[in-house]
C-alpha cells in the first residue's frame, strides 16, 4: 500500500482499526480476492488426486479411465470437475465485484446503484460463502472429528509390486516411530 495513503488516513485522525477497515482492506480487497480465487480453483482442480489415496470422488473416474484407456470414463470425471471449478470461480468473481468498493473499480465497471441493493447483495454473498464452508463440515464434520481422535493414518498404494513394498515400509516406520495405527488400503486401482 502506498505510504502516502496511510499518512493521509493518519492525517484525518483515523484510529488503527479505522485505517484497517476503511482504507487498507478496501485497497487490498482485489488482491485478496485474486488469491482466494486462484487457490480455490487450484484446490478444486487438484481434489481429483484424492482418488489415489482411496478417497474416491471425481478423480476415481479419471484414474479408472486412465488405467483402462477409456476416454469416456476420464471425461466422466474431468468434465464435472472443470464445471465445478468454473462455477466456483464465477461465484467468487461475483463476490469480488460486490466486495471491491466502487471507487477502486475501472471506469467501465462503476455503477451508481443504491446502497441498499449492495448491502443485500453482500449479505447474500457472505451467506453463500459461509454455506460453502459449513455444508461439507455438516455432512462429514463429525466423522472428521471422530477420525482425528482415533490416531489412525491410512496408507494407500496402487497395484504395483514396488508400491506395495513402499506401503509396507511406510506402515512399519509409522507404527514404530509414532503412536499412530496404520490402516492399509493397498491395490487401489
Amino acid at each position: 500500500m502506498d505510504p502516502k495513503l496511510r499518512e493521509a488516513a493518519e492525517g484525518i485522525g483515523l484510529s488503527s482499526w479505522q485505517k484497517l477497515i476503511k482504507v487498507e482492506m478496501p485497497l487490498a480487497m482485489p488482491f485478496i480476492m485474486a488469491g482466494i480465487r486462484i487457490s480455490t480453483v487450484a484446490a478444486v482442480g487438484t481434489m481429483t488426486i484424492a482418488a489415489f489415496a482411496g478417497a474416491g470422488g471425481l478423480g476415481w473416474f479419471i484414474n479408472m479411465g486412465l488405467i483402462g484407456l477409456n476416454i469416456d470414463m476420464v471425461l466422466l470425471g474431468a468434465i464435472p470437475a472443470s464445471v465445478l471449478a468454473l462455477l466456483i470461480d464465477y461465484m467468487l468473481a461475483k463476490a469480488e465485484n460486490l466486495l471491491v468498493p466502487e471507487g477502486l473499480k475501472p471506469a467501465g465497471q462503476i455503477k451508481n446503484d443504491k446502497l441498499e441493493k449492495h448491502t443485500f447483495q453482500k449479505v447474500v454473498v457472505a451467506g453463500l460463502c459461509t454455506l460453502l464452508v459449513i455444508m461439507p463440515l455438516g455432512v462429514k464434520g463429525y466423522a472428521y472429528i471422530k477420525d482425528a481422535t482415533q490416531k489412525t493414518i491410512v496408507v494407500g498404494t496402487s497395484n504395483f509390486t514396488e508400491v506395495f513394498i513402499l506401503g509396507y515400509m511406510y506402515e512399519d516406520l509409522i507404527e514404530h516411530y509414532t503412536d499412530f495405527k496404520v490402516e492399509r488400503r493397498f491395490n487401489l486401482n
